[in-house]
């Protein structure tokens, strides 16, 4: 198993979620499944603890209405 940075793996979490589609943003899992066939070893529980620690909001507050 690769060793992962932690800043690197939050880094990821970011870039992910600010390219994802507004109307279907990413779940945790979704993105701890993208990280993992990227060589992460992380868990759901870790992305939502970064994700939050970032200051991003949950899924279901990212989505945006299309208009």
């Amino acid at each position: 198993s690769a060793e992962f940075s932690v800043e690197a793996a939050k880094r990821r979490i970011e870039e992910l979620i600010s390219s994802e589609d507004s109307a279907s943003p990413f779940t945790d899992d979704e993105i701890c499944a993208y990280l993992e066939k990227e060589g992460f070893r992380i868990s759901r529980r870790t992305v939502s603890k970064y994700r939050q620690a970032a200051g991003i909001p949950s899924c279901i507050k990212r989505k945006r209405k299309e208009t």
